[in-house]
């Protein structure tokens, strides 16, 4: 069973990803922590790359299909013939271009849209930190100190977590990435799901689809 989930940035892609993969087993492949890896290298091309990721822009979609094709290739070779097993795609793809360079590459069962507003967005953006040493997510609405009770590791925001940014990033989702829904919509898998409901809602309904 191979997924794509598809939603604005901070629309909780990440959250639902980590609960489909345990309870369905799938390898979930998140292309933001692909890039967020590579940006780390210290290279001219990482260092492009962490510069479009701190300026909310999207990395183009040539690089895009490389890093995903190359992921595959790392998990084909993993696995035998005979393995069976599912993929679960977070933030990809993120344009048409990139929708049909995956379908090229595999069967797609199911593409979930999680549904946000743009305020929706912005509230959470400015709502959310971790800590920098384990990543325990954290609300700053619900926490009274910057010391992460797991560890013992300061909370911060991220630096690109400001309202201007996740306004930007939604903007350019809804110029960018939306047209996909107009490709993927009459897909027998293409379902919309309520994003601004609780995180057990959305999962709830994620779940009744794949059943």
């Amino acid at each position: 069973m191979n997924v794509i989930l598809i939603g604005p940035p901070l629309c909780g892609k990440g959250t639902q990803a980590k609960l489909l993969k345990e309870k369905f087993n799938l390898i979930h492949l998140s292309t933001g922590e692909m890039l967020r890896e590579i940006s780390s290298h210290g290279t001219k091309l990482a260092n492009e790359i962490k510069s479009l990721i701190d300026n909310g822009h999207f990395v183009s979609d040539e690089l895009i299909i490389e890093v995903v094709k190359n992921k595959l290739d790392e998990i084909n070779s993993q696995h035998d013939n005979n393995s069976q097993y599912g993929l679960l795609f977070d933030g990809f793809p993120r344009t048409v271009a990139q929708a049909k360079a995956l379908e090229n590459i595999l069967k797609i069962d199911y593409i979930l849209e999680i549904v946000v507003s743009k305020e929706e967005i912005a509230r959470r953006v400015v709502d959310r930190a971790s800590c920098s040493k384990c990543g325990k997510a954290y609300l700053l609405s619900n926490i009274k100190t910057d010391i992460c009770e797991v560890c013992g590791g300061k909370i911060t925001q991220r630096k690109d977590d400001t309202k201007e940014i996740a306004e930007a990033r939604y903007d350019e989702y809804m110029f960018k990435t939306y047209p996909i829904i107009e490709y993927f919509k009459n897909h027998n898998g293409y379902h919309k799901i309520d994003g601004e409901k609780s995180t057990e809602m959305v999962f709830d309904q994620i779940c009744k689809v794949l059943k």
